[in-house]
C-alpha cells in the first residue's frame, strides 16, 4: 500500500496577495487577512479537484516494499523461490502468465517502477528503505536509481539492467522523498542533471551511465489554473453565504471548466478517477 504525506508547507502561494486584492478590487487593508485565507483555500480546492500540487513543497511517499519482479507480486517469493532466476533476482519464481489482480501491473507501467502520487515532481531527493539486515539504507538519484520527471505522473526506477534491493517486509519500509509543485513564474523552466557521481568525481554520472543524464522541462504554473484561482478567490470574496435568496452558491461553471481542463485522470483500471 502506498501513502503520501506532506512534510513541509508551501513557502508561498501561486497567487500573490497584491494580485488577488487588485483582481477583487479591494482597496482597504482590513480585508487583507480574509483575502489571504481565500488564496490558500482556493489553492487547496483546486489541488483536491485536479490532483495537482499548485504550490511547491516536499513529500514522503511510503510503501511496504519495493515493486516485485514480473509477474508475481508475492513478497515472500524469496522464502520459497527456486531456480537460477530466483537466485539471481531474489524475487522468487516468475509466473508464465499474469494472474489478476496479482499479475502484471494493470496500468501498463514497467514492473519495477514506483509511480509518485504527487505531481508535478520537480526533484527527487532520496529513497530510504529498511534492508534485510534491519538497518536503514539510502539510495540517491542518478547513482542508485533513475528519477523520471518527464513522465506524468513522475516515476522512479532502478538503473537500467538493475533491480531494487531486497528490503524488510513491513509497514512503510520504503520511503521516497521528493518535491512537487508548480513554480509561481509561468515561464519557469528547470534542467535536471543526474550528476551524483562519486566522492572523487562528483560531476561525473555514476556507473552504469545508460540512463539519460539531463533533461529540461517547464515547471511554471499553467495560466488556466492561475486565472481559475483569481476567479475563485473573487467569487468567494463576493459571495460569502452558501445560500443567497433561496439559491445555493455553487462554483460558477466557467471557473469549474478552467479547473476541469487540468484534472489528472487515471484510466489504468478502466475507471475515471483522480490520481
Amino acid at each position: 500500500m502506498a501513502s503520501l504525506v506532506q512534510t513541509t508547507l508551501p513557502t508561498s502561494e501561486p497567487v500573490a496577495l497584491a494580485d488577488a486584492l487588485n483582481f477583487c478590487k479591494v482597496f482597504v487593508t482590513t480585508d487583507n487577512a480574509l483575502v489571504a485565507s481565500l488564496i490558500t483555500a482556493a489553492r487547496v480546492y483546486i489541488e483536491d479537484v485536479t490532483g495537482l500540487m499548485l504550490a511547491p513543497r516536499t513529500y514522503c511517499q511510503s510503501l511496504d516494499c519495493f515493486p516485485y519482479y514480473p509477474y508475481s507480486r508475492e513478497p515472500y517469493g524469496t522464502l520459497y523461490g527456486v531456480g537460477a532466476l530466483s537466485l539471481y533476482f531474489g524475487y522468487g519464481p516468475i509466473l508464465p502468465t499474469p494472474i489478476p489482480p496479482y499479475g502484471m501491473n494493470q496500468n501498463g507501467h514497467l514492473p519495477f517502477e514506483i509511480v509518485l502520487l504527487g505531481n508535478p515532481v520537480t526533484a527527487v531527493d532520496r529513497i530510504t528503505y529498511i534492508g534485510q539486515d534491519g538497518d536503514p539504507h539510502t539510495l540517491l538519484p542518478g547513482q542508485d536509481f533513475v528519477a523520471d520527471m518527464t513522465s506524468f505522473p513522475a516515476r522512479v526506477l532502478p538503473l537500467p539492467g538493475s533491480v531494487w534491493p531486497q528490503c524488510t517486509l513491513g509497514a512503510n519500509c520504503v520511503q521516497v522523498f521528493f518535491t512537487a509543485g508548480y513554480d509561481t513564474n509561468p515561464t519557469a523552466i528547470e534542467t535536471v542533471s543526474d550528476t551524483a557521481g562519486t566522492t572523487e568525481s562528483p560531476d561525473e554520472v555514476s556507473s552504469p551511465p545508460q540512463q539519460q543524464a539531463s533533461y529540461t522541462f517547464v515547471t511554471g504554473i499553467p495560466q488556466t489554473l492561475y486565472v481559475a484561482m483569481l476567479m475563485l478567490i473573487s467569487h468567494w470574496y463576493s459571495n460569502r453565504e452558501p445560500v443567497v435568496a433561496g439559491s445555493v452558491a455553487n462554483v460558477p461553471h466557467h471557473i469549474d471548466q478552467l479547473i476541469q481542463t487540468n484534472r489528472v485522470l487515471d484510466f489504468s483500471l478502466g475507471v475515471s478517477a483522480s490520481l
